[in-house]
């Protein structure tokens, strides 16, 4: 076949096989380091039988131009190729491998997210043995990172691995867990896809250490509250972790929702290093920083913006605000909530005494919903109760 031809001209053989041709030789894998001890998947190259079944096309166009990695333990290096020829590749390699339902997703539940969590940690299916998560170290032989997999796997094949490792691959270290490839085994390994599909915002399962050091704040089980000095906003805030991994900041001087992020949290070092502390910025991904003037200012007599009369904590470890503007008090409360694709953050907000005006954010890559619309405000009339959706 083409692809054949290409391989052999381009000496891509000489370190990959594929369909039982090509690979290295005996003299070349016995010098190759082994870094981790998950067998030769942690020394040799891979495998390229079915490729174009196994990897999503965005991702196998990355590994070709630009040597993207799944495995670091490997530390062999392929030659990056030129942006003609890596589409090309990878256009062969998807003709010849990929089959009907490459691309079909398990439908997406939020049951399902905690049920992929509870398999893949301690208690379930001890996946966290051998693969790290996020930054988070695996408890035993440091292989595949976790959070890649959705990017990197088509579903199709992501369903036949977790069924069929053991053959699939003989002698792979990836141990057979579900025996019967029944409806129930499907179900718990579209759970595990399902998990892995919110990406940054994947619950953390049972068996992962916490993040960095004592300082670092990682709310795997609970939220996380941090007043802290935050960069660019006022000396009064309010950082907020959660466990669905998408957090967000409140400027407690000026009513205002300032940043929202994913995946870790805060590193609470600066806040406690110095005497006057330092200005600290989000761990994680996906960092949006929201406009200064997306404010509460009163509906009726002058714009005065919201003033701070006080916040606890709800049943949910939460926190609720309440802001003063003008006549009316207003009681605001953001929560994460899991969804195809990631978690957003739901702001619930309840007007007493007059409407209160809230200016949303419309660029900088921020949508906010009311009703499933898009606005660039929203007024909350007296004894009313809105709730906005942040996406980003």
């Amino acid at each position: 076949s083409e692809l054949s031809v290409c391989m052999q001209r381009d000496g891509c053989v000489s370190c990959h096989a594929r369909d039982g041709q090509g690979g290295m030789a005996p003299e070349a894998r016995s010098v190759l380091a082994e870094i981790e001890d998950i067998g030769d998947e942690g020394r040799v190259p891979p495998e390229l039988s079915r490729v174009g079944h196994r990897l999503k096309p965005e991702w196998l166009l990355r590994v070709l131009k630009e040597g993207q990695k799944a495995r670091p333990y490997v530390k062999a290096r392929m030659l990056r190729l030129p942006d003609a020829e890596a589409q090309h590749y990878a256009e062969l390699f998807q003709q010849l491998d990929a089959v009907p339902g490459d691309d079909v997703e398990p439908e997406f539940q939020k049951e399902a997210v905690a049920e992929g969590c509870r398999i893949v940690g301690t208690g379930g299916s001890n996946c966290v043995t051998c693969h790290p998560f996020g930054g988070r170290r695996a408890l035993g032989p440091q292989g595949m990172d976790l959070t890649q997999q959705f990017e990197r796997l088509r579903p199709g094949w992501f369903r036949e691995w977790l069924l069929h490792a053991t053959e699939l691959r003989p002698g792979t270290r990836m141990p057979k867990l579900w025996f019967k490839d029944d409806a129930a085994d499907r179900a718990q390994v579209d759970a595990v896809r399902t998990w892995v599909s919110m990406g940054a915002s994947a619950p953390v399962p049972a068996g992962y250490a916490a993040l960095g050091s004592g300082l670092v704040l990682d709310p795997i089980d609970s939220p996380r509250l941090h007043g802290a000095f935050l960069k660019g906003l006022s000396a009064r805030c309010l950082a907020v972790g959660t466990p669905e991994r998408v957090h967000f900041a409140v400027d407690l001087a000026h009513g205002h929702l300032a940043w929202l992020w994913r995946g870790a949290f805060l590193d609470a070092h600066g806040t406690w290093d110095g005497r006057a502390g330092q200005l600290l910025e989000p761990l994680g991904t996906d960092w949006v920083t929201l406009p200064k003037d997306c404010v509460f200012t009163a509906v009726e007599g002058s714009a005065q913006t919201a003033q701070l009369v006080g916040w606890n904590v709800g049943p949910d470890q939460l926190p609720v605000f309440r802001w003063r503007v003008g006549a009316a008090t207003v009681e605001d409360s953001v929560r994460a909530v899991l969804q195809k694709g990631g978690a957003v953050l739901v702001r619930t907000i309840a007007s007493q005494g007059g409407a209160v005006r809230l200016k949303l954010p419309t660029d900088g890559g921020v949508k906010a919903l009311v009703d499933g619309k898009p606005l660039g405000e929203v007024v909350v009339q007296a004894g009313a109760r809105v709730e906005v959706v942040y996406q980003w």
